[in-house]
């Protein structure tokens, strides 16, 4: 390697370090927190930093967590401590987003170029410019430095770095709660590695369908694959046992395994992310990287004994997350980064001894007729060069908007500020929105509350109370006062203006007391 191109590769790197840092720090620019739980990341934060490891959760009343808890972000708590001690804590997790954020986009870049993908630069304008996975990135949330995290464990399990793997998938585990995603993708690696080399080798003896299968079995169970499970599945199992929460975090791995196979949403008021996606929304959404994909598949197949197993297996990931897609709108966090990483593997396998001319030559005979003329090709060109553009700076310009619908710095504090000065230690409120718990338990922790950050866990602490919960909050029942009162043995009731039926309850019930009144809420004393 010369000089000169030592130079162009480090200023290429430096460009796209202050690009990606410059997106991320436009779309942090805002004074909002899009989701309601980067407040409660801040919070645990500061308590594990100002008194030790957090063990008790009474501040959730009618949740698992109230005689279960486990940290399961603690990893990414404690990287959280700096940002949040050394400014003011919500800045504190704006900024770490934003580095977070701009690390994971990074992180894909760098194993696209260990893998000696062409076009970087293309790769990142994709990423880059995908609403929804800069929306997931830009989140004060484990996600944001998880998404690059998981990327690196695939460049360990790729590149057999067996000593590696086993402690990253330690770190996952104490980090974030998609770890079991490492299992799969050591299983699409071996399976795919197992079938290619099976393939080659009945190529050369021509064996039977019998003898392949056979073939393939000895091949899944190499001394290689077999490191590869070792490594990853150890580490995670000493992630999961060498835990501070260990064993109450196998309580929360069984409701881990059901929160990802048992469709919630049929029956409990879970977080937006666990949705279903709407097929052609979620096409709409990705319709870049996903077009680009397609074509890549195209090629793939049109050169397909030039792919390699990594075009293979990154093919196969891409599928398996785009169904997940479907299953739960937040895995296009995912999607997004596989079709790229898949897209780019396969251009790679698929250039080698590439001829534009034969390349050209096989793909004009496909072509209709009125298509084969220079100008429809001008056409295009002029096309993409106009309205591609647009197309990019609408996933920019809707990915802050996204962002920029959440909730201000100080929502709910004076509210909290008033119940600490006026209530008694460990008095309950009852709260008619779950979304609101983070914000509150932000401001004050004098007060306890009934449910928050997931509404499965109030489900299944008791699912009889959870329904009474949502039918009172919800206008289905009358007796909103008394559920509180009685049922929750609440002392005071937080009532967000925007629950209209609820308030024209309150508002005929004598016995609440109306103490406090803002623009935001309503405070009664029960």
């Amino acid at each position: 390697m010369t000089l000169f191109s030592q130079h162009s590769r480090v200023w290429q790197t430096s460009l796209m370090i202050v690009v990606v840092v410059a997106v991320f720090s436009w779309l942090q620019s805002l004074p909002i927190l899009a989701d309601p739980d980067s407040f409660y990341h801040v919070k645990i934060t500061i308590m594990n930093r100002d008194f030790g490891l957090l063990t008790d959760f009474p501040w959730t009343q009618n949740s698992l967590y109230k005689d279960a808890f486990i940290d399961h972000h603690f990893l990414y708590h404690v990287i959280l401590t700096p940002f949040v001690s050394l400014m003011d804590p919500l800045i504190g997790i704006k900024v770490s987003a934003l580095l977070f954020g701009s690390l994971s986009i990074l992180a894909i870049i760098w194993l696209l170029k260990k893998e000696t993908a062409p076009w970087p630069w293309l790769w990142l304008i994709v990423l880059i410019t995908n609403s929804p996975l800069l929306f997931r990135l830009s989140l004060g949330k484990a996600p944001s430095l998880a998404i690059g995290a998981i990327f690196i464990a695939w460049y360990f399990i790729i590149r057999k770095k067996y000593l590696a793997l086993f402690f990253w998938s330690w770190f996952f585990v104490w980090f974030y709660s998609v770890w079991p995603t490492i299992i799969i993708m050591i299983g699409v690696a071996t399976i795919i590695e197992a079938i290619i080399d099976s393939y080659q080798t009945i190529k050369v003896s021509g064996a039977t369908l019998k003898n392949f299968i056979k073939l393939m079995g000895r091949n899944f169970w190499s001394h290689k694959n077999k490191m590869v499970w070792l490594a990853g599945l150890s580490g995670l199992l000493a992630g999961i046992i060498i835990n501070p929460y260990f064993p109450t975090n196998l309580i929360y791995l069984k409701q881990l395994f059901a929160m990802s196979v048992v469709g919630y949403y049929k029956f409990v008021g879970i977080g937006a992310e666990w949705y279903p996606w709407p097929l052609v929304e979620l096409i709409e959404k990705i319709s870049l990287p996903l077009l680009i994909w397609l074509l890549a598949t195209l090629i793939m197949f049109f050169n397909i004994k030039k792919q390699t197993k990594l075009s293979w297996s990154s093919w196969l990931m891409t599928i398996i997350f785009f169904v997940y897609s479907i299953k739960a709108r937040r895995q296009v966090e995912y999607l997004v980064p596989w079709s790229v990483i898949s897209s780019a593997i396969i251009v790679r396998d698929s250039l080698k001894d590439f001829s534009i001319k034969a390349w050209w030559k096989n793909v004009h005979t496909w072509l209709p007729k009125p298509l084969q003329k220079k100008w429809c090709l001008i056409m295009l060109a002029v096309y993409l060069a106009i309205f591609l553009p647009i197309g990019l700076a609408k996933g920019l310009l809707t990915a802050r908007d996204g962002l920029n619908n959440g909730f201000k710095l100080d929502y709910l504090q004076p509210a909290s500020d008033w119940l600490q000065k006026n209530s008694q230690n460990g008095d309950i409120v009852f709260q008619t929105d779950w979304g609101t718990f983070p914000l509150l338990f932000y401001n004050n922790t004098h007060n306890y509350y009934l449910t928050g950050l997931d509404q499965t866990f109030m489900y299944e602490y008791n699912a009889d109370q959870y329904q009474l919960w949502v039918d009172a909050t919800t206008g289905k029942r009358p007796d909103i006062y008394d559920v509180a009162k009685y049922d929750f043995n609440a002392k005071w009731l937080l009532l967000e203006k925007r629950h209209a039926a609820s308030l024209r309850y309150l508002n005929r019930e004598p016995r609440a007391v109306k103490v406090y009144q803002d623009d935001e809420v309503i405070i009664y004393q029960l």
